[in-house]
């Protein structure tokens, strides 16, 4: 897979966890059919049993368990669970079973218990389709994430794309310290290619971004009591200005919240754009 391709499937991805899928699809599944059932009541000549199998009764239930599920992360869903036990207590107190060879309660679903339903599930949909629209970013604004990582990514090799990718997961997905942690590794990558261009060397295995930087100003400082430079590359205090803060990241205790791995990101963005600046031109 190219990375052009990789990139295309990652932007066009809603964002939605993995352990988050089944509930949701089965949920918005057995929501439409509860509401095409009360479009169906509505109709003078459906019939629309409650209960039994496949009936709105069993739909609601399904949908009820899947919302109690979803208002862990989401508390909006605790209404909807509630609204729907509601429902459930009409159905239980109001209609029979059509199984049943006594038949003292209304079977089918009563046209104003339609309108009303109808009414619900739509509400329902439009409060489920708000929870995923909102955006876990604090500081960035999710479509400009979007374009920012697109356009960064040309600007780095492969390994260091995918490094970008999980971070983007991360961050858009509210998982801070581990998008801070590849953010990281990118910077990393960056500060060893400043190196490079500075020394004219690879640093040695194991250098850390403190270390590599050290040596950079070290050179620098010499150039400066030579006349060769002014004073040191903005880029180098740039990065400079950020040790502490890695050196910090690197302790096996330290955590991120959402702002800030966004600032991270915002580091890593510009180190990544100067670096590149910097090496294009020479």
């Amino acid at each position: 897979m190219t990375k052009n391709i990789l990139l295309t499937e990652i932007m066009e991805n809603d964002m939605v966890s993995h352990r988050e899928i089944y509930p949701l699809v089965r949920g918005i599944w057995n929501l439409a059919t509860v509401h095409i059932q009360c479009i169906w009541a509505m109709l003078p000549v459906s019939n629309i049993p409650v209960k039994g199998e496949g009936a709105i009764s069993r739909s609601l239930g399904a949908i009820e368990l899947i919302m109690v599920r979803m208002s862990e992360k989401h508390p909006e869903c605790s209404d909807i669970s509630s609204e729907i036990k509601s429902w459930l207590a009409i159905f239980n107190q109001e209609y029979g079973d059509p199984t049943s060879t006594v038949f003292m309660k209304h079977i089918n679903l009563k046209i104003d218990h339609a309108k009303k339903l109808e009414q619900d599930t739509t509400r329902w949909f439009e409060i489920i389709y708000k929870i995923y629209e909102k955006s876990n970013t604090k500081l960035i604004n999710e479509k400009e994430l979007d374009e920012q990582v697109v356009s960064l990514s040309h600007k780095l090799d492969s390994k260091e794309t995918y490094d970008l990718l999980d971070s983007y997961y991360c961050l858009t997905n509210n998982i801070p310290t581990p998008a801070a942690m590849m953010l990281y590794r990118i910077g990393e990558s960056m500060v060893r290619k400043y190196y490079e261009f500075e020394i004219g060397h690879s640093p040695s295995e194991g250098t850390t971004m403190g270390g590599m930087a050290n040596e950079i100003r070290l050179k620098q400082a010499k150039e400066i009591e030579q006349k060769k430079r002014s004073k040191p590359d903005s880029l180098l205090n740039y990065i400079l200005s950020q040790i502490d803060d890695r050196n910090l990241a690197q302790h096996p205790e330290r955590r991120f919240n959402q702002i800030e791995a966004e600032e991270v990101f915002i580091f890593i963005k510009k180190l990544i754009n100067d670096v590149y600046d910097k090496v294009q031109k020479k």
